[in-house]
């Protein structure tokens, strides 16, 4: 299993604990899991713009969604999730495990009028709101064939879907478990993460306490009782 979020949060608080601090604040578990969750999607979307792969462990699936038809055009909210570049973050597919490709709004308006492409089913996101729209079924290859149509039969008989995206908020995935689960980022960019939260949010130079006694005097002694020893 790789590195669980919990792991994260108590290195964090372990290497909080024994530095020094500006102040005497109380670090907490909920705390430092918050920062967490403001720093993953900054770091996701530098990763991708910088053409990093984003492995698949930072997808999650959502549980099955539902949808509910709206004159040819098929609905539901999601989770807040980390938008990518060419809609790389959100997969979309029937149970059936059949694509739905899915385009920025534009697009997606344009094409119900395309006559090459108006049957494929299509999909965007806008406000967290998932949009489907379906055109009825043609059997032609040129216009998606019986893959297209498998996609708007599954859909009219009321199926759920299946998505897995890159969250926003992880706790939003199925099942998961902060405790148990693979922490939803690259393994290269948590380093980068600990870091961020360390010396940005906490502006903590990375160093221990320093030993209050001198070298030079005796470590097992008080303190003001060196200068007796040195005489």
């Amino acid at each position: 299993m790789g590195t669980t979020e919990e792991s994260i949060v108590y290195q964090l608080l372990n290497t909080i604990r024994a530095a020094e601090l500006n102040n005497d604040e109380v670090v907490t578990e909920r705390r430092v899991r918050s920062l967490m969750r403001i720093q993953r999607p900054s770091l996701i979307s530098k990763f991708s713009n910088k053409g990093e792969t984003i492995q698949d462990v930072c997808f999650q699936r959502l549980d099955d969604i539902q949808l509910t038809d709206n004159n040819n055009e098929y609905i539901a909210e999601l989770p807040a999730l980390v938008y990518l570049p060419n809609n790389f973050g959100v997969r979309i597919t029937t149970k059936e495990f059949a694509n739905i490709t899915l385009v920025n709004n534009e697009d997606y308006e344009l094409s119900k009028r395309n006559p090459i492409n108006k049957h494929k089913p299509k999909a965007t996101i806008i406000d967290q709101v998932l949009k489907i729209y379906l055109n009825g079924t043609n059997p032609s290859n040129l216009d998606g064939g019986s893959r297209a149509n498998q996609v708007n039969q599954s859909i009219i008989a009321n199926k759920a879907i299946q998505i897995s995206a890159v969250l926003d908020n992880p706790e939003n995935g199925l099942n998961y478990d902060w405790t148990k689960t693979e922490y939803p980022l690259n393994p290269e960019a948590i380093s980068e993460l600990k870091n961020n939260i360390l010396r940005r949010d906490f502006q903590l130079v990375l160093q221990t306490k320093s030993d209050q006694v001198p070298n030079s005097k005796n470590d097992t002694l008080r303190y003001h009782d060196q200068d007796d020893v040195q005489r």
